[in-house]
């Protein structure tokens, strides 16, 4: 016996237990077939199970120990939100074949759906960034233009009115 530890949602966490667990695992392994992942939520559940048997189950779905036990659970207790997954050939204990090769593998690649070409896009992204620093550059450059204007005007009017002081007592 091994101990697992999965994420589930306060409602199935609150439900799931060692033994129930065990005999869905059984019955399972009986009647193998595909189960949807609820997906994991927040409340964290550590269950006592035979590790050969949550392998076996992890394995014929392709995914973790941890989400097979979720997907047994969210079968028995109830589906929130299902996601499904194709699952292979079936591996039960004590085969010796190795676990299937993930079926992503096979997938054509997905191209992005747009009707212009993927260069013309990146020519857009750059064109908006590089129109963006100019725009900075120019303005940090009048900014200082203009306190160096507003810095010497002041100090002519300083200068004039300090002479003015002085011929005028």
């Amino acid at each position: 016996m091994t101990t697992f530890t999965l994420r589930a949602s306060d409602v199935m966490a609150a439900r799931l237990n060692s033994a129930e667990t065990r005999s869905w695992l059984d019955a399972f392994l009986r009647s193998p077939h595909d189960i949807s992942d609820p997906g994991p939520g927040q409340a964290r559940v550590s269950l006592t199970l035979p590790e050969a048997e949550v392998k076996a189950v992890a394995a014929y779905l392709q995914c973790s120990p941890s989400s097979a036990l979720r997907r047994l659970a969210g079968e028995r207790l109830g589906n929130p939100r299902p996601m499904t997954f194709p699952a292979p050939d079936v591996v039960t204990p004590g085969s010796n074949r190795m676990t299937p090769q993930s079926p992503a593998r096979n997938r054509p690649p997905v191209f992005p759906r747009t009707t212009a070409p993927i260069l013309q896009q990146d020519k857009n992204i750059r064109f908006q960034g590089e129109a963006l620093v100019v725009m900075v550059f120019i303005i940090v450059i009048f900014s200082v233009m203009s306190c160096i204007l507003f810095i010497s005007r002041k100090k002519k009017t300083d200068t004039q009115n300090a002479a003015h002081d002085v011929t005028n007592p």
